[in-house]
């Protein structure tokens, strides 16, 4: 029986367990785990970020808390919160949210991208290198809208509706997939596989991963300690093209998660 509740434990710097508390947590769910998100309300998706956690709730506004020193709350300010405070996203309603290291993006209701926190590398894809305490919109491609959203340590990616991957923010070691090291400030596209589209994306520290349209993976970016899945791990190597992971023999994916140096799929 699910009683749709949300839960954190483990590290709460910064207060990012929600709980009210600056206490770690390393017990099993229980009342003292328990995030408030508001009388009646229930989280639809949660993402745990850098030191900061973001939710979709189910009347479509969002919350986050934690770790605030540059907006990633999205609430207009840098004070950091130890219970949930509503992003304002000036009326719209969010379906997805995606926490990196300080900064945070959302796909709203009408498909467009709205980010918000720490931008020096150009992260929340709105032209600017400005941080911002409150969500500005990301310039995807005219007339299109996202559909999976991903954020890592310095950039951030989105798969549109017709399946390409755009990304944005930091290019180091190719992470974009656009086939430079350059810094992008807008949406730039990634460069998939011939014939093929993208179902889902996951931006990590330093790579970027993608479940294609066959259910193969194909990930971008450093390559070390293995992270691409490729069957090599040269140390301070940098991938433009994307590379085809390995999955076992007839096995296609259905999920892909990537963060500070380790990738996984279902």
């Amino acid at each position: 029986m699910q009683d749709l509740t949300l839960h954190c434990w483990g590290r709460d710097l910064h207060g990012a367990l929600g709980n009210g508390e600056d206490t770690d947590v390393i017990e099993m769910p229980g009342d003292s785990t328990e995030v408030d998100l508001g009388p009646l309300r229930h989280a639809l998706e949660v993402d745990a970020g850098g030191y900061h956690t973001c939710a979709v709730v189910d009347d479509g506004s969002a919350h986050c808390w934690g770790w605030n020193n540059q907006g990633q709350l999205g609430d207009n300010s840098t004070v950091s919160s130890e219970v949930p405070v509503q992003v304002d996203l000036g009326g719209l309603g969010a379906v997805e949210v995606s926490t990196g290291y300080q900064h945070t993006c959302s796909i709203l209701s009408d498909g467009a991208v709205w980010c918000w926190g720490k931008n020096d590398f150009g992260q929340l894809g709105d032209g600017t290198f400005e941080d911002r305490m409150v969500p500005v919109e990301a310039r995807i491609p005219e007339g299109h809208g996202a559909v999976a959203i991903a954020t890592g340590y310095e950039h951030s990616c989105a798969v549109l509706d017709y399946g390409s991957v755009f990304c944005w923010g930091s290019g180091s070691d190719g992470r974009l997939g656009d086939g430079t090291v350059s810094h992008r400030w807008v949406p730039v596209e990634s460069v998939l596989p011939s014939n093929r589209t993208a179902v889902a994306v996951s931006a990590g520290a330093e790579s970027t991963c993608a479940i294609l349209d066959n259910g193969s993976v194909s990930c971008w970016g450093g390559r070390t300690n293995g992270n691409l899945g490729d069957g090599g791990a040269t140390s301070g190597a940098v991938t433009l093209a994307p590379l085809h992971v390995l999955l076992p023999d007839g096995k296609g994916a259905r999920s892909v998660s990537s963060h500070n140096r380790p990738s996984c799929a279902v």
